[in-house]
């Protein structure tokens, strides 16, 4: 496998790369990422994120940001329903996963566009 040429397309400059990363530190730290579960909250909170008074709004600053990056696996496996490994996910590795951005769903029984649900994601793997 070590043999395999990958063909690279880099869209971007390592100063943009620079520049959009700069921007998405500052605004996690100024502007913040509402967090709707008490115990992400808790956990954020305990590695020196700031909470705002509305205990919704999260304030996570560069270092936590790169201390978490940091501690985060290179790679990691998905692995099917049977239990086979599916796919790794790092390094130069490209996966194209349709529907999983999906921002309205078609629903075939209703015959109508609506929102997603969780049992549309259950249905999608079954």
């Amino acid at each position: 496998m070590d043999n395999v040429h990958r063909p690279r397309v880099e869209l971007l400059s390592p100063e943009q790369v620079g520049l959009i990363v700069d921007e998405a530190f500052r605004v996690l730290d100024e502007v913040g990422v509402v967090i709707e579960n008490d115990e992400a909250l808790d956990l954020l909170a305990g590695a020196g994120a700031r909470v705002a008074d509305d205990g919704l709004r999260v304030f996570i600053n560069r270092d936590l940001c790169a201390r978490c990056v940091e501690s985060a696996p290179r790679t990691f496996s998905l692995y099917g329903k049977t239990g086979e490994e599916a796919v790794t996910i790092g390094g130069d590795n490209v996966h194209f996963v349709p529907g999983s951005a999906a921002t309205l769903v078609y629903d075939y029984a209703g015959r109508t566009i609506r929102k997603p649900a969780t049992k549309d994601v259950v249905e999608f793997v079954a």
